[in-house]
């Protein structure tokens, strides 16, 4: 979710259901968010629900997948001490950039994510420097290949992105760096659940590899459309 916004007014609605509430999409920090849901009637609603979506007021969509729900009242002035009642949610997975309505809808074509500490193994000298006569030095970054591995299910592909740090403009110096991100397409769609044991099997082994702990900074991915639909937009995932 946005660094520069912890809060998300909008309406919701339960899957599978006719029920829409409006409510608050509260994030709490490390990738975890808590949704509130606010009624002026108790509702029937099940302690378990596969999925909960909706908007906010700046036209934002999320799709809550694999949802806990406890209730609770609140009587305040702002309500003119009407009892109000709140529905407090908390979440397995958030996907943001997509409304799905139904359980199965969520899933997934490819996912693109960054582990910790990888670019310190990456080559980090990828610049070459030539001499041309008449103009000097041309620099320019070399082209690294991707490291693609495949199997039955997916295709794996280690990608690497060099770029320039930007300051030699001022001090004189030129510092390329290498980046690294990991990507996955899947030959069949795949559910969120799956696909997450696969990133984190694939960060398991790199931890090894690399006798350093890892951590998944980010998840990006690319729903499964069931018609054809372009541009096919990624969205962000948080589990």
């Amino acid at each position: 979710m946005s660094k520069s916004k912890s809060h998300q007014y909008g309406e919701w609605r339960i899957g599978g259901s006719d029920i829409a509430l409006n409510g608050i999409l509260k994030d709490q920090g490390n990738n975890s968010c808590l949704l509130n849901l606010y009624s002026d009637e108790p509702l029937e609603i099940p302690y378990y629900v596969n999925v909960i979506y909706g908007k906010t007021y700046e036209g934002k969509a999320f799709t809550l997948y694999k949802c806990h729900i406890g209730g609770s009242t609140s009587t305040s002035i702002v309500h003119d001490f009407q009892k109000k009642y709140i529905y407090e949610i908390s979440c397995d997975y958030i996907l943001e950039g997509i409304n799905l309505t139904d359980v199965k809808d969520v899933l997934l074509e490819e996912v693109t994510f960054s582990i910790t500490n990888l670019n310190k193994w990456a080559f980090q000298n990828a610049v070459n420097i030539d001499l041309d006569g008449n103009s000097g030095y041309i620099i320019t970054t070399k082209n690294i290949d991707d490291i693609v591995h495949k199997n039955d299910q997916f295709e794996l592909s280690i990608m690497y992105t060099t770029m320039p740090d930007y300051n030699y403009y001022f001090n004189n110096s030129l510092k390329v760096s290498t980046s690294v991100d990991l990507n996955i397409k899947f030959y069949k769609p795949t559910d969120v659940v799956s696909a997450h044991i696969i990133i984190n099997q694939v960060r398991a082994f790199l931890s090894l590899c690399t006798t350093l702990p890892t951590y998944i900074e980010y998840i990006s991915a690319i729903p499964f459309y069931s018609e054809s639909q372009e541009p096919r937009r990624g969205i962000r995932l948080y589990d």
